[in-house]
């Protein structure tokens, strides 16, 4: 190999080492931007990130909305006291059944949601309550926008109420689907 040869061929490896390099660095860049601070669709509803936040979510509601509800005595107000939650119109058929704000009673259903991968997760997740003592009969449901950082998952904003008419769509879709 001619000393020329070699100067050519060096210069040509050169140029395809920083060439290529920046490209595949850029596509993988490109590929981890794209999951990194956009919401995603989540598409296992039962994963046991999303089942935990719902948990945390409706215990976190329900509590507080005990607490909002009723005086020192335990009696029912007749009205909610809170600005910590939304007075989600379930808490006034639950009073006005004459109590029944037992979320342990409820089934949970997650039946839509979106992800987005920060310093830990945002799940933005739909939840439906659902009566299982009554063929699992919408009592109600809402939006939230829950924080998850390394497993402290915290409430970031409380969301509208979702119809029983709307959930009962989503739950007919999901359960066509498959059931997720």
């Amino acid at each position: 190999m001619t000393l020329k040869t070699a100067f050519v061929t060096a210069i040509a490896m050169a140029i395809l080492c920083l060439t290529a390099s920046p490209i595949a660095g850029v596509a993988a860049a490109r590929q981890e931007s794209d999951r990194v601070g956009a919401y995603e669709v989540i598409t296992d509803l039962k994963d046991s990130g999303v089942v935990k936040c719902a948990e945390v979510a409706v215990t976190t509601l329900f509590k507080t909305a005990i607490e909002a509800l009723t005086d020192d005595t335990g009696a029912l107000k007749d009205h909610m006291d809170s600005d910590l939650i939304p007075n989600y119109s379930f808490f006034e058929t639950a009073r006005d059944m004459g109590g029944g704000l037992d979320w342990e009673s409820f089934d949970v259903r997650v039946v839509e949601g979106s992800d987005q991968v920060v310093a830990g997760i945002m799940y933005r997740i739909t939840i439906a309550l659902l009566d299982p003592a009554d063929c699992n009969t919408c009592k109600g449901g809402f939006r939230v926008v829950m924080y998850d950082h390394f497993g402290d998952i915290s409430i970031s904003t409380w969301g509208q109420e979702v119809s029983c008419e709307v959930l009962d769509e989503m739950i007919l879709e999901l359960d066509a689907d498959g059931g997720n």
